[in-house]
């Protein structure tokens, strides 16, 4: 019996209903699914009618309704959670361990309403004191448990703060894979602070333009970026496991190690919210200059949730992460899954073909984190005996093409494949669940966010409406712009946007099923098969995919366009045979009498651009094709 919570909690009111099934029926299979999840619905639909709610067979637990409605943000999350865990109940009936880890991680995202006391220091300090002693983060050859990050993240958060950083202040963090990247993080966290991540490839006018957008004043360094030129007019803090100030460090550059300071009194530890910013994470978006994305808690801890969940992570789990840390599915994805299950996490400094299965092996890793390029790179090298004598179980990640998959799992012994679709800084989701359609991006989870395939006009770039002014979705089996709906009612499918407001507006289209609803538009056409799974098909608009990296043509041709030489130029992705993505491919129109100098051209792109963004082909053309609106038209082009 479960009665004895009226003890635990006997100043609330309690609803109760008697149900002829043990603990683990209770939230697993057809019992849960008919009975529990059903009632627990009708009481959130309203809470102001329990009395009437039901005519249990035993009397409830109290007869006074609640006198405090929930607010009605927790009661749509709390509706749809209750309910489809009941379908995950059902269909994994078999499988205990699942409901043991997983129910309790999804539970939180009941709580995910804007004033939730919620955040990535505070996720760390609970992990610290439900498991102090187990293993967190493995870095080259030495391990480190969550009560030691934990007892680091305090001593860097008090530095920051002694340093004068406040509350709500966005600081750059700048630096190559390292586990002190997330220690900067979480500290920031812990002192309510934002954390700007900053690729540490980025260059020149790339690098300032990522500073200007995000208004960062102050940025954490580790070795060998802090003698940079190009950060000289930001006040850098140096971070680093060494406590030995490292020769060449300029005056001006604070060692967060050699601030021994205690926490502040009165300084409130993880202050932050729900609603909180918890970082600006740069992405391409479709066209233009890198955007900075907002990441809000409750957006970090919702994808990390549904890593740990869809993984089905536990404390016995180790995570390989070899993918860059500023980059979501890195951060977010691999360090915040692994974070929230109280899981090992192993960071790689980088991805390497020829060290990624002797560290799979030496480390022990059971779940790696991947894209698409990465697992091309694995199956193309020569075979292994190391591919089958591993404790790999499942490859997370997205942009796996069917042939790698395929060529991975006949390789790699008994492992699965989790496949998923996501946006930086959008609110779609889909995940390949199962693996058995290998290609799939599968399906919304559970049913949080509610998707639509539109139909979209490529040379016109305009929805098509029909007479009433809605959107037209398209035929079945069809290609169409996918777009999720922004619900008001439901946190988990919020678009928070980027730091510009007219860049956030652009990706909002309104007036698709009804007239003043809103629907983030993904940039992306995808299909869905008869059984609802949905297909990649391509990307729409001016960006396109090379080495993992997500390129904006407009960004480009911007570079191109200062050189003296050119008179216009047009930048496209061209595929290239046993490549994923699309290379880059410039086409130049000389400016009269001038020449091609390819030595200029070359360190230009060099000093602004990082290496994926680089043109791989350079064709001088006569001239360029343009629209009515003088728009050119790349597609004569490919």
């Amino acid at each position: 019996s479960v009665r004895a919570i009226e003890k635990v909690v006997p100043h609330q009111a309690i609803r109760g209903q008697v149900i002829d099934a043990g603990h683990l029926g209770l939230v697993v299979g057809s019992r849960a699914r008919r009975e529990v999840f059903p009632s627990i619905d009708a009481w959130l639909r309203a809470p102001q009618k329990l009395s009437a709610s039901h005519s249990p067979a035993q009397p409830a637990l109290t007869k006074s309704p609640v006198s405090d409605p929930w607010k009605p943000v927790l009661h749509a999350a709390g509706r749809a959670l209750w309910m489809q865990l009941g379908r995950v109940g059902l269909s994994l009936s078999s499988t205990a361990r699942w409901s043991r880890w997983q129910v309790p991680h999804l539970a939180r995202l009941s709580r995910f309403w804007d004033g939730a006391p919620l955040s990535i220091g505070r996720l760390l300090d609970e992990q610290a004191r439900a498991l102090p002693n187990q293993t967190f983060l493995l870095w080259e050859d030495r391990g480190y448990t969550y009560a030691e990050a934990n007892q680091r993240v305090t001593r860097i958060a008090a530095a920051l703060h002694h340093s004068g950083i406040a509350r709500q202040q966005p600081v750059g963090l700048l630096m190559d894979n390292h586990l002190d990247c997330l220690t900067a993080l979480a500290a920031l966290s812990r002192i309510g602070a934002v954390a700007v991540l900053i690729s540490p490839v980025l260059r020149g006018a790339a690098l300032a333009h990522s500073m200007k957008v995000t208004a960062v004043r102050d940025i954490i360094v580790a070795s060998p970026s802090h003698d940079r030129a190009d950060l000289a007019p930001l006040r850098r803090l140096f971070i680093g496991t060494s406590t030995a100030r490292p020769s060449g460090v300029a005056p001006d550059v604070i060692d967060l190690e050699r601030l021994d300071v205690a926490w502040p009194k009165g300084l409130k530890p993880n202050p932050g919210c729900a609603a909180d910013l918890a970082c600006l994470m740069f992405t391409s978006g479709t066209t233009g200059k890198p955007k900075a994305a907002r990441i809000t808690n409750r957006r970090f801890l919702f994808a990390a949730i549904g890593a740990s969940a869809g993984c089905a992570l536990t404390p016995t789990d180790t995570v390989y992460c070899c993918l860059p840390l500023h980059h979501a599915t890195g951060l977010i994805l691999a360090a915040g899954g692994a974070l929230v299950a109280g899981s090992r996490l192993v960071i790689a400094p980088r991805f390497s073909m020829r060290r990624f299965w002797l560290d799979v092996r030496r480390t022990g890793a059971t779940v790696v984190f991947y894209v698409g390029e990465m697992c091309r790179y694995l199956v193309s090298a020569p075979p292994s005996q190391l591919e089958k004598g591993h404790a790999l179980r499942l490859f997370v990640g997205n942009g796996l093409r069917a042939d790698v998959w395929r060529q991975l799992l006949a390789r790699c012994g008994p492992v699965s494949v989790l496949e998923f679709y996501g946006a930086t800084e959008g609110n779609a989701l889909m995940v390949n669940l199962t693996g058995e359609k290998i290609g799939s991006i599968g399906r919304v989870p559970f049913g949080l966010v509610q998707p639509l395939l539109a139909r979209y006009d490529l040379d016109t770039e305009q929805f098509s409406r029909d007479a009433d002014g809605l959107l037209e979705p398209v035929a079945p089996g069809q290609p169409g712009m996918l777009l999720v709906e922004i619900a008001t009612h439901n946190p988990l499918s919020r678009f928070d946007g980027y730091t510009d407001e007219a860049a956030t507006q652009a990706k909002i289209v309104r007036d698709v099923r009804r007239k003043g609803d809103a629907w983030f538009i993904s940039g992306d056409l995808l299909r869905e098969d008869p059984d609802g799974d949905f297909w990649f098909v391509d990307r729409v608009g001016d960006t396109f995919r090379w080495k993992g990296e997500n390129v904006s043509t407009e960004q480009v041709a911007a570079v191109l366009n200062q050189l003296p030489f050119v008179a216009m130029c047009a930048v496209y992705g061209v595929r290239v045979p046993g490549h994923e993505g699309r290379a880059g491919m410039a086409a130049l129109v000389l400016s009269p009498q001038a020449e091609l100098a390819l030595q200029t051209c070359f360190a230009l792109l060099e000093q602004h651009l990082p290496a994926a963004a680089h043109p791989r082909f350079l064709r001088v053309v006569p001239e360029l094709a343009t629209t009515e609106t003088l728009k050119l038209k790349k597609q004569t082009l490919i």
